[in-house]
C-alpha cells in the first residue's frame, strides 16, 4: 500500500514538473520571439535613405535640428511611422526613455481597449502583450495621453517602471520620448505614483482631464499617492502623458508614471 502511494505521489509529482517546464519554457520563448520581433519592426529604418534623413533635419521644426543630429535612430523611426502604419494599422507611435529598456511601438484598438494585453504587434496570442494606448484617447487633441505596458520579470516591456520608486533612478531617467505619426515630443517626468488597485478605480472618471475639475482631482490624486516631491511644476494648460504597469507590493497594484510636455 506504502509503495503505491508512493508511486501515485511520484507520478503527481512529475506530472507537475512537466506542466510547469511546459508554462516556463513557453513564457521564455515568447519573451525571445517578442525581443526579436520588436528588432525586426526597427529593421523597417533602414528603409530610410541618409538623403531624407538629412532633410528632415534641415526642413522640419517639430524638433531642435541639434537634438535630431544626435539622434538619427529616432528620425528614422519617426520617417518610417508609415511603413509601420502598413504592417499594422493600430500603429500610433514610437515610445522610448533613454538609458532604460523601454523602446517599443505603441498600438491602439478602439473598439476592443484590451486587444494588445495579451498579443504582440502583429497581433499573434503572447503574454508579454504589447505597449498600448488608452482606446478613448485621441493624440493630438487629448491632454493626457494614457498608455500601459506588462511589468514582465524578465525585465521587458514597462517593467523599468518599478524603478522609478527610487528618485536617484528618477533623476538619471527623467525624459520620455513619445513620437507619434504626425509629432515628435518630448516629456519631463513630474510624478511617480504607487496606487492601490481600488484606488486606482477612482481616476477613470478623471485620468483623461477633460475638464478643469477633473485637472484638480487629478491633482489631488498624485498629492495622496506620490512616491517624492520631484520639484518639477506643472498646470492645467500642461499636456500629460501617462505610464502604467503592475505593482506587486500591493495586490493588483499599479505604478503611475506622469510626465508632462516640454514646449519648444
Amino acid at each position: 500500500m506504502r509503495k503505491k502511494l508512493e508511486t501515485v505521489l511520484l507520478f503527481i509529482f512529475l506530472l507537475v514538473f512537466i506542466i510547469l517546464s511546459i508554462i516556463l519554457f513557453k513564457w521564455y520563448y515568447e519573451g525571445i520571439n517578442n525581443r526579436a520581433m520588436i528588432n525586426e519592426i526597427k529593421n523597417t529604418t533602414y528603409q530610410i535613405t541618409d538623403h531624407e534623413v538629412e532633410t528632415f533635419c534641415r526642413d522640419d521644426d517639430l524638433i531642435s535640428f541639434s537634438t535630431l543630429q544626435k539622434d538619427q535612430e529616432r528620425i528614422r523611426l519617426f520617417l518610417a511611422s508609415q511603413p509601420l502604419k502598413e504592417q499594422n494599422s493600430d500603429y500610433v507611435g514610437w515610445i522610448h526613455i533613454p538609458g532604460t529598456n523601454i523602446d517599443y511601438p505603441v498600438l491602439q484598438n478602439v473598439e476592443e481597449p484590451e486587444f494588445y494585453l495579451k498579443r504582440d504587434f502583429n497581433k499573434n496570442k503572447n503574454s508579454h502583450g504589447s505597449i498600448y494606448l488608452d482606446s478613448a484617447c485621441i493624440l493630438g487633441y487629448s491632454k493626457n495621453d494614457v498608455i500601459y505596458g506588462h511589468h514582465m520579470k524578465d525585465g521587458s516591456m514597462f517593467a523599468d517602471l518599478d524603478k522609478y520608486k527610487t528618485i536617484e533612478y528618477y533623476l538619471s531617467h527623467s525624459l520620455i520620448r513619445f513620437d507619434t505619426l504626425y509629432s515628435m515630443n518630448d516629456y519631463q517626468i513630474v510624478s511617480v505614483l504607487k496606487v492601490p488597485e481600488k484606488e486606482l478605480e477612482k481616476t477613470a472618471s478623471f485620468l483623461l482631464l477633460e475638464t478643469e475639475d477633473k485637472f484638480n482631482l487629478f491633482q489631488e490624486f498624485i498629492s495622496s499617492y506620490q512616491l517624492y516631491d520631484t520639484g518639477i511644476a506643472f498646470t492645467c494648460d500642461d499636456s500629460f502623458l501617462t505610464l502604467i504597469t503592475c505593482e506587486y507590493t500591493y495586490k493588483n497594484g499599479r505604478i503611475l508614471v506622469i510626465a508632462k510636455r516640454i514646449q519648444d
